[in-house]
């Protein structure tokens, strides 16, 4: 085998190995989220991902009581829409989400609408600008009582004033 055909190998070997651990973001046990609950943790931080992975662990069709926390943050999500979280849907137990240091510069109308469940959200140190974050972003989140979305590109003053939620702008 010449050098030329061994690096190819390699190349390709790295390559698939790469895929794979995009795709795989493992569950563990007993973590208790900002809110108090008890639950599992989606670990899909520092993937390199650009969008949810297509493999949903198992465990999460089990999970009768328990909630989970889904850890997205160091990735490369930028525009968060209506169908970022569309195949998690259906998991009515996920009451956190953390993205922070992603490329986040748009958070659209109805983002986390079938997240009803959500009590925590951290989109801090993105790129958000207040313009981008359009009016209807957070609706139907009557159990979120924790918004981090500090250390952003914004300027001026607060633009959510929400008295429900814990931590504002």
């Amino acid at each position: 085998m010449t050098c030329k055909q061994r690096f190819s190998l390699i190349l390709a070997f790295c390559y698939s190995a790469l895929l794979l651990m995009t795709e795989n973001c493992p569950l563990s046990h007993k973590i208790v989220d900002d809110c108090g609950n008890v639950g599992l943790l989606w670990n899909c931080s520092g993937l390199n991902i650009s969008k949810l992975p297509t493999a949903i662990p198992s465990e999460l069709d089990e999970l009768e009581n328990g909630t989970v926390t889904l850890d997205l943050s160091f990735n490369l999500f930028s525009n968060l829409t209506e169908e970022t979280f569309q195949q998690i849907a259906a998991y009515s137990n996920v009451t956190s989400v953390i993205l922070h240091h992603n490329y986040i510069t748009k958070i659209e109308n109805k983002t986390f609408r079938k997240l009803s469940n959500l009590c925590s959200l951290d989109v801090s140190f993105t790129l958000l600008e207040k313009s981008k974050i359009d009016a209807d972003a957070f609706s139907n989140l009557d159990n979120l009582k924790i918004l981090r979305i500090h250390r952003n590109n914004f300027q001026g003053p607060k633009i959510i004033s929400n008295p429900q939620y814990k931590h504002g702008i």
